[in-house]
């Protein structure tokens, strides 16, 4: 059997409405067309992955018992086995704002307190992850994010698998930065590129055996 890939990251569900142009403030809007679908960067990572065949699996933590996402989730195939139920949250969402004649869209996302993975149970539902050629970390949860990509890092390197990492999301601290010298393929966002790049004044990284291109990072 194949060997398979693990995305860790944001489970959510996405309630796009499509206006014909932006909202005023404090104003009375007709929504033209409203969509509910699965959301979440890794969430909507493994459903492209699966339309590949490429055997991906989604380690996201959802709301227990949630008859919503979990419907969304089995319409596009993927299986909640390997996600962790937490009890005592409410449903993530993300209100999208799409503007049909400008051709731009508008995010609000709200996290429903949900806490997100941890080491501890990533390892308790994988204790082999050697069963994955690659693993794919969602650049969230920064908490715990750095202390999971040294443990997947850490094992012996003929059984590791591949590491990447999004960096999409901008932030004051340097979980991301510091995250990337353990990472393989490195995805990173336009915002990101160009707050990094003002950081270091420059728009080649310092990191050793990395080079920068426009969107994504390849280690030598």
């Amino acid at each position: 059997m194949s060997k398979q890939i693990l995305v860790v990251g944001l489970t959510c569900v996405d309630i796009i409405n499509y206006v014909t142009s932006y909202p005023a403030e404090d104003s009375d809007s007709r929504v033209m067309k409203q969509v509910w679908t699965i959301g979440g960067n890794a969430a909507n990572n493994v459903t492209v992955l699966n339309q590949l065949n490429s055997h991906s699996i989604l380690f996201s933590a959802i709301p227990m018992n949630n008859p919503v996402i979990t419907s969304l989730l089995g319409k596009v195939g993927i299986s909640t086995k390997h996600c962790l139920q937490r009890t005592n949250c409410e449903l993530p969402t993300s209100t999208v704002i799409v503007n049909e004649k400008k051709a731009t869209r508008t995010i609000m996302h709200y996290r429903g307190k949900l806490q997100e993975p941890s080491l501890d149970e990533l390892q308790a539902t994988f204790p082999d992850i050697g069963v994955f050629s690659w693993i794919h970390f969602e650049g969230r949860n920064f908490e715990n994010l750095l202390s999971m990509i040294r443990f997947v890092y850490n094992q012996r390197r003929n059984q590791r698998p591949k590491i990447s990492l999004e960096c999409e999301k901008v932030r004051d601290f340097e979980t991301l930065e510091d995250a990337i010298p353990f990472a393989d393929v490195i995805f990173i966002s336009k915002d990101f590129a160009r707050f990094i790049s003002y950081r270091l004044g420059c728009y080649k990284t310092c990191f050793d055996r990395l080079y920068f291109h426009c969107h994504v990072l390849f280690r030598q």
